[in-house]
């Protein structure tokens, strides 16, 4: 026996129903919810597609309910909108000796694109007073095990024996790292 079942999208404002009419004629509407009706044998799924746009960047609500004459069921979800686009990355690094006492300031001026997708930039900074910061915050991921032939660990050995020295020339040696870099 056919089964008619109403099947109800609605917006929490977060997003706006889309008709397609082609891909640069698209029409939006400002309804609170889109209704689909289909019919469907028992024990038979069907799928339902709702266009839509959604307004902003981060998580937006979903909600679906269907309701035939004898049954109903709803489905709230989140679902993530992350912006289109490619993602541009620009690094600007300085490096700066002091003598004691001296003091440095810098100026940079942050670009942003004029077809950027709204909400979606990003600035980061990092100020490191040492070179080598980074990759001692990372030893554990430079440092690595022998593996494969020996010209493959001899490559993979000079990370060890680098960060080591850098270590002991800097004061800075730990035992547990010292005793990784060595016993690799």
């Amino acid at each position: 026996t056919p089964i008619t079942t109403d099947v109800v999208m609605e917006s929490d404002g977060g997003f706006d129903f889309v008709v397609a009419e082609s891909e640069e004629n698209e029409i939006s509407f400002l309804e609170n919810s889109k209704t689909k009706t289909v019919t469907t044998s028992a024990n038979d799924g069907i799928t339902v597609a709702f266009l839509i746009k959604p307004k902003k960047v981060g998580y937006m609500k979903i909600k679906v309910t269907a309701t035939s004459e004898t049954e109903s069921d709803g489905l709230v979800e989140k679902l993530l909108i992350k912006p289109e686009g490619e993602t541009h990355y620009e690094n600007k690094a300085s490096l700066v000796t002091l003598k004691e006492g001296e003091t440095f300031e810098e100026s940079v001026e942050i670009k942003i694109p004029d077809n950027i997708v709204q909400d979606s930039e990003r600035v980061s900074f990092t100020v490191i007073g040492d070179i080598l910061g980074p990759a001692v915050n990372n030893l554990d991921d430079l440092l690595r095990m022998p593996y494969g032939c020996g010209e493959q660990n001899m490559i993979n050995f000079v990370p060890n024996i680098v960060a080591l020295e850098y270590l002991n020339k800097a004061h800075k040696m730990i035992e547990k790292i010292k005793t990784k870099a060595i016993s690799n």
